[in-house]
């Protein structure tokens, strides 16, 4: 398995982001556990991958989510000098998450995301000009830019 590791421009060099993709995921419901019980093991960020982008309460994981984003931020600290490897955390993720683990690709997220749920929460309904593009690829579009506008708004 391999992650796509980012880094940000604004955060120094030893700041990593290690993303993971996964479909038709078998054991969400263990996941949310170990996420409230606040389980260190399990310091991930799990996002049901059909609506990327908002804050963890509206889009977390759920018991019933079968398309997962995963994302792991590492950084030394005082107590932990040396943060988890890629290689280490791929492991943890493969020996934990049980679904299929796909490329981090515009490709695959476009399959996981469910519009309708994106349109509902960012209150992109019924906008004329935009249901005038109907399920196009404009329409993707449009609605990417209004939500990437949305949340550097709000700052999410």
């Amino acid at each position: 398995m391999e992650l796509e590791v980012v880094k940000l421009e604004h955060l120094p060099d030893n700041y990593h982001i290690h993303i993971a993709l996964f479909r038709d995921v078998k054991n969400a419901a263990f996941l949310h556990e170990q996420l409230l019980a606040r389980n260190t093991d399990f310091e991930y960020a799990f996002v049901d991958a059909s609506v990327i982008a908002d804050a963890y309460r509206r889009f977390g994981i759920s018991p019933t989510t079968k398309d997962l984003v995963v994302a792991k931020i590492t950084f030394p600290t005082e107590a932990q000098p040396q943060p988890a490897t890629t290689e280490s955390i791929a492991k943890h993720l493969l020996e934990n998450v049980q679904g299929s683990h796909l490329s981090v690709t515009d490709e695959n997220i476009a399959a996981c995301t469910d519009m309708t749920k994106v349109r509902k929460y960012y209150k992109l309904n019924g906008i004329n000009w935009l249901d005038a593009l109907q399920n196009t690829q404009a329409q993707k579009q449009q609605i990417e830019g209004l939500v990437i506008g949305s949340m550097a708004l709000r700052g999410v």
